[in-house]
């Protein structure tokens, strides 16, 4: 979060401001914690919902039988978590080791065996040591479904924080 959002959040509210102003950086760090978790917990909500049909529909990633990673995984490992550190910070959105392939383009590669002697499964029974992967176009919902959700998030932080600060009293 940065100093930006601080002020987009607490415009308005002079007087919870200049409560929060008096607090010392742990108890201040300690109520906006509160604040972020519940940003980061309307982005996450966000993004499983901008999350594309296929997605959320658990599409198999497509990585092979010996891969770990499961049909579904990608929706499944949509969270928010709360960074350390001051001030307080948190993240939202996949967790999933092949995020990156289901949200950013990718370039024509090739796909390897591993071993000479196995080969990859492209089908029925058949197998083949080479496979030309044509690329992958981006499809960046993370990143619109946060966008659209912006106004939304800020304001569930505010609310939080001047709980937190009220609470105080």
């Amino acid at each position: 979060m940065s100093a930006t959002d601080w002020n987009v959040v607490m415009q308005g509210y002079d007087e919870a401001l200049k409560k929060l102003q008096a607090f010392e950086q742990p108890a201040l760090d300690r109520k906006l914690k509160k604040g972020v978790q519940s940003g980061a917990r309307v982005y996450r909500k966000a993004i499983q919902r901008g999350a594309p049909a296929r997605v959320k529909a658990g599409v198999d990633p497509g990585f092979g039988r010996n891969s770990s990673a499961k049909r579904g995984g990608l929706y499944k490992s949509i969270k928010s978590k709360t960074l350390r550190g001051s001030p307080p910070a948190a993240v939202a959105g996949p967790t999933s080791r092949y995020r990156h392939l289901a949200i950013n383009a990718t370039k024509p590669h090739r796909i390897a065996a591993l071993s000479l002697r196995g080969g990859l499964a492209i089908g029925g029974n058949r197998f083949a040591r080479v496979v030309h992967h044509p690329g992958n176009q981006p499809h960046p919902w993370v990143g619109a479904a946060v966008a659209g959700s912006r106004g939304a998030g800020l304001e569930a932080m505010r609310k939080a924080i001047v709980k937190e600060v009220e609470e105080a009293e």
